[in-house]
């Protein structure tokens, strides 16, 4: 980094999602103030092939892809 005072510095947090994943780390990214952007990536390849191998077994599953079984 060049010793221009007018460059910004930019803090980036990533997140990612998936399957089974906890809810907390996101939030606590953001609550830290220590990030100026958060982004994610949403695993969907590997939650789509778990909705697909439930639906093989359980038809109903196949219907409800946003329902998510209680832990």
């Amino acid at each position: 980094m060049s010793s221009n005072s007018s460059e910004r510095v930019v803090r980036i947090g990533g997140a990612s999602g998936f399957w089974g994943d906890s809810s907390v780390g996101a939030p606590q990214l953001v609550q830290s103030g220590q990030i100026d952007y958060l982004v994610f990536d949403y695993l969907a390849e590997l939650t789509m092939s778990i909705l697909a191998a439930r639906g093989s077994r359980s038809p109903s599953w196949a219907m409800r892809p946003t329902s998510f079984p209680s832990r």
